[in-house]
């Protein structure tokens, strides 16, 4: 999308990735955390006045894949789950959302806070940083 489409439009979006170490929350709440936030993340952009285009995930770790996504929170989440066993102990979470009426800084902001999820099962930080894991 152009930023000449976005403004007409009056639409905002942003996307992101996380990298993700150490994580300790077995499948089935790994998967639970991720729904939660992606939800979440929907949710208040509905809350803050926005229209969802589409809010999506996929998160990719040593034990396979899973994607999400929310086009409509009366809907729920889509899931495709494709982990092999557990959740894995490290990998990538990219994340994106396309919202009508809503300014790209709001749409950052909303998403960024939704991270919060993350921190009961894994250390995360946004790519790009810095660190001493190997991803």
């Amino acid at each position: 999308m152009s930023e000449d489409s976005k403004e007409l439009a009056h639409a905002g979006s942003f996307g992101m990735e996380v990298h993700f170490h150490d994580n300790h929350c077995k499948r089935s709440s790994f998967v639970k955390v991720l729904t939660g936030m992606i939800f979440d993340i929907a949710n208040q952009l509905e809350a803050k006045g926005g229209m969802i285009g589409h809010v999506k995930l996929i998160a990719q770790t040593d034990a396979g894949f899973v994607k999400m996504s929310v086009v409509d929170i009366r809907l729920g989440v889509e899931t495709v789950d494709e982990l092999k066993g557990e959740a894995g102990e490290k990998g990538s979470i990219k994340l994106m959302a396309v919202v009508l009426g809503l300014e790209d800084g709001t749409v950052e902001e909303t998403v960024g806070e939704a991270l919060t999820h993350l921190g009961g099962c894994m250390d995360y930080h946004l790519a790009g940083h810095d660190c001493d894991h190997d991803h």
